[in-house]
């Protein structure tokens, strides 16, 4: 996958996942060209709150589509899309 953009904040921001787990990638950026390469790592269990202090944007060489992953501190890598802003709350 091609990298687009990459911000990295002073503050690592709090995030959870909701009722299903979340693939973690591994990636692999390119020393000489703008690209990186995601493999499974594992998963993150469901309603597990934890911390991200990296985004980037990166295109798919087969669909052609851009996606957002998020770097989960001592993790790795998740899509953007699958997880949500602030701790995790067990509804009654």
């Amino acid at each position: 996958m091609p990298l687009h953009h990459q911000n990295s904040s002073k503050k690592a921001a709090t995030y959870h996942t909701k009722d299903n787990p979340v693939t973690v990638y591994k990636g692999a950026i390119g020393a000489d060209t703008p690209n990186v390469i995601f493999t499974v790592k594992g998963k993150i269990k469901p309603s597990t709150t934890f911390k991200v202090d990296k985004t980037m944007k990166a295109k798919s060489f087969a669909t052609k589509k851009t996606s957002s992953f998020s770097y989960v501190k001592g993790q790795g890598w998740v899509k953007s899309a699958l997880i949500t802003k602030g701790a995790f709350e067990r509804a009654d």
